[in-house]
């Protein structure tokens, strides 16, 4: 377990960002009259981000998440005229400051550094996927993204409706909104929108979604009941609604939490509704620990024994079986997938389902 948590899982320790922050500007004296108080400051925070993305890289044994996450850091740095050698330096400071403690040179948190600081040249131009050119109606998923991104909110909802009387719901959901919404994400991962544009965008497609909410109950129920939450952490909610209501479509009755729920409320509300199956959503990768602490407070109770658990979200995404980690029964790499999974986790010789 990485020595970097607190009691198996939790956060990075602000006194070692404090710490590395102390021996980076020790060692780059111009700095403080450079960026200031405030630039020292993001210093600070960019470091103690870094450490929370290694301590679940080490966590839970998986260098790509820290890896991903550097590659990141790098092009977003370089937005801002922060050349990449900076980056390396706060690596380096970073190891020296854990290795200073008596940490073991072979420690997963040490190995991970030194990799990150080999991998540093080769980072940064990984821009991630194409959503658009995933689906076969990319040229609807593109027409909204570009009514969305310049503000037209009443024509992208007239169009979704239109283009849900000829693809349905699902259809749309699957081959429209979803690769949108990944398109949105990615640009705003990658600075491309602000968290104004951002926020607009996702809140006009909360608002198409309620447009076509009552076409989603016309399936005739199956008998299963799903809990959808976002694990602990997350700010971002909507596609896990969205999964929600695709396994409405799907036959399922389902109670959609959202995000900022504890688990003792969401442990409640799957033995009040009779859950059959939970599914947890985490968007970014040191949120993983959340779900995790969620999926055994689960197992833990002997009235919630009979529930199967799901995961998905971009996290998961980043690294092939890392859902396997949390305890959880199966992995969904979208909405296509995420009904399939769980119907199969209900099949009469049901294993473990990627």
């Amino acid at each position: 377990m990485g020595l970097l948590f607190h009691d198996g899982f939790g956060v990075a320790d602000h006194q070692t960002a404090e710490e590395v922050t102390a021996l980076l500007y020790s060692r780059h004296p111009e700095w403080d009259v450079k960026f200031g108080p405030k630039g020292r400051k993001a210093c600070a925070d960019d470091v103690y981000n870094t450490l929370l993305y290694l301590a679940t890289a080490t966590a839970t044994e998986r260098y790509d998440l820290f890896r991903e996450y550097l590659s990141w850091l790098r092009r977003l740095l370089a937005q801002i005229n922060i050349a990449p050698r900076h980056l390396a330096d706060m690596l380096v400071a970073m190891r020296d400051a854990l290795a200073g403690r008596g940490m073991n040179p072979d420690s997963p948190e040490l190995t991970f550094l030194d990799d990150g600081i080999s991998d540093l040249a080769s980072l940064g131009a990984e821009t991630g996927s194409l959503p658009f050119a995933e689906t076969h109606r990319a040229d609807l998923a593109s027409e909204l993204f570009s009514l969305l991104h310049r503000g037209d909110r009443g024509t992208a909802t007239t169009s979704v409706l239109n283009w849900a009387e000829t693809l349905g719901v699902e259809g749309v959901y699957l081959d429209v909104i979803e690769p949108c919404l990944q398109e949105i994400g990615r640009r705003w991962h990658d600075n491309q929108l602000n968290v104004a544009e951002e926020h607009f965008m996702t809140a006009s497609i909360q608002v198409v979604m309620a447009r076509l909410y009552p076409l989603v109950f016309q399936a005739s129920r199956i008998g299963r009941r799903l809990v959808a939450v976002c694990a602990e952490g997350e700010l971002h909610e909507i596609g896990m609604r969205m999964v929600a209501d695709l396994f409405d479509i799907g036959g399922w009755d389902t109670t959609f939490l959202g995000a900022g729920v504890p688990d003792t409320a969401v442990i409640r509300t799957i033995r009040d509704r009779g859950c059959d199956l939970l599914a947890i959503s985490a968007s970014l990768a040191i949120n993983v620990p959340a779900v995790t602490r969620l999926v055994s407070a689960l197992r833990l109770d002997p009235q919630c024994s009979h529930v199967k658990v799901m995961v998905g979200g971009r996290a998961f995404n980043q690294s092939p079986d890392l859902w396997r980690r949390t305890g959880a029964d199966g992995w969904a790499g979208g909405g296509r997938e995420a009904l399939r999974t769980g119907n199969r986790l209900f099949e009469a010789t049901a294993e473990p389902v990627s």
